[in-house]
């Protein structure tokens, strides 16, 4: 598995004209670089660069191993909306070699409880104003230590510790970490890096491990498979949640190692507040699904928005209507691309392309992913014939975090994940 991933990532490397190593690390240390002055993510009218992206990010990875006594593998829950904190705390975590948790912040207690212990997080980052329930909850699970963060700590200037032991504020974590080295931390291909927790194919919650490898691995497999020309900077709307693998592997990773920016929205059930950000900010990319394409085309201010920089639009997380999505091209000027995935492999596995588009259909798989159809028996049927999907590649997950049971229903020995979804070919 490491063999094959390595080999795949350095041929995308080579294919991107990067120098970076076969290192999901060094391909963002190489990003922070390469678009240092460039801005990474905007928020609340309001953004950081590249460069102050691996400075944050690097304080509060030294935090965690100084202040917070963690130690690779560990897991670390973060439990945020779309935030410029966000991105500073995930490549923070992965720079220190320890484990991204996403959870939902709207999560009830069970739940947050359940994903908690499941994944045995030793510390938790949360929105202020979840502070009440995630402090009722953790004293259920693993978790000695909670970094809380506020809507606007990366606007004003930094407000009081929390004065509660193991509660720490998010600047207090900050400033702390600026006061230490970040020692290396040797961090392989195979090595974790993210448990995002999926219903899988059936039955409660479980945690797709996905390693460095994988999530480094759909990254590159994203640009490569679409055809973008990475001479032009893209400049996208992100309204999917980064907790969601969706937001996750195409604006925190993916549009941070192609030197993207991402303009995060936090709530995109706000539509009049994702209206007035689209109108305000000139941009080349959109990701969503279905039923916000058709919020946002409801809403009367739609039509005033200036689409003429918009190239790429891409849906996921279900089918899209047709209807909808030729309405969206008549109205914006763009096509929508389809594209499929799951949790299990980093989101990425099949998408239409600008040469290869059939409105109704998932597109070709990707580059480097193979698909089959399987009947019942097993037996791969032929193109036409309706069975279970079938995906392998670099970017399918290492299996169900403590599921060892669960992981050998879905991942053959021949390293082919059994999606449980009907398709024909």
């Amino acid at each position: 598995m490491n063999t094959k991933t390595e080999s795949y990532i350095r041929r995308c490397l080579a294919d991107l004209d990067r120098p970076s190593e076969p290192d999901l690390i060094a391909a963002f240390e190489f990003a922070s670089g390469n678009f240092a002055s460039e801005d990474a993510f905007r928020c609340l009218g309001n953004a950081i660069t590249f460069a102050e992206v691996e400075a944050l990010s690097r304080d509060f990875a030294a935090f965690l191993i100084h202040d917070c006594g963690l130690e690779k593998g560990d897991r670390v829950a973060i439990q945020l909306p779309n935030l410029l904190q966000y991105p500073v705390v995930a490549w923070g975590v992965l720079r220190a070699g320890l484990v991204v948790v996403n959870t939902n912040p709207l999560y009830t207690r069970r739940e947050l409880v359940h994903q908690l212990e499941d994944s045995g997080a030793r510390a938790a980052v949360v929105l202020s104003d979840n502070l009440p329930l995630v402090a009722d909850a953790v004293s259920d699970t693993r978790v000695e230590f909670v970094i809380t963060t506020n809507v606007t700590d990366m606007i004003r200037p930094a407000p009081p510790g929390s004065g509660v032991d193991h509660v720490h504020s998010w600047h207090d974590a900050l400033i702390s970490g600026r006061s230490h080295d970040l020692p290396d931390v040797d961090v392989a291909l195979d090595d974790l890096a993210l448990l995002q927790y999926t219903g899988g194919t059936t039955g409660s919650p479980k945690g797709a491990m996905l390693s460095h490898g994988n999530v480094l691995a759909a990254a590159l497999m994203s640009p490569l498979s679409f055809g973008a020309d990475l001479s032009q900077r893209e400049i996208g709307i992100a309204p999917m949640p980064l907790y969601h693998i969706y937001g996750f592997a195409v604006n925190l990773v993916s549009g941070f190692l192609n030197g993207s920016l991402s303009v995060l929205i936090p709530n995109p059930r706000d539509i009049d507040g994702l209206i007035a950000v689209m109108r305000e900010q000139p941009f080349t990319s959109f990701a969503g699904v279905n039923t916000l394409f058709t919020a946002l085309m409801q809403h009367p201010d739609f039509d005033s928005v200036d689409f003429m920089q918009l190239r790429w639009t891409i849906a996921g997380g279900a089918a899209t209507v047709p209807e909808i999505a030729e309405e969206w091209e008549r109205r914006t000027g763009s096509r929508i691309y389809e594209g499929y995935g799951l949790s299990e492999t980093a989101a990425m596995a099949a998408v239409n392309t600008p040469d290869r588009r059939e409105l109704g259909t998932i597109g070709p798989a990707m580059v480097g992913c193979e698909f089959r159809v399987i009947d019942a028996d097993g037996t791969t049927l032929s193109a036409g014939c309706e069975g279970e999907l079938l995906i392998r590649g670099p970017q399918v997950m290492q299996g169900y975090w403590q599921r060892a049971e669960a992981s050998a229903e879905v991942l053959d020995p021949d390293g082919w994940f059994h999606t449980g979804d009907v398709a024909v070919i």
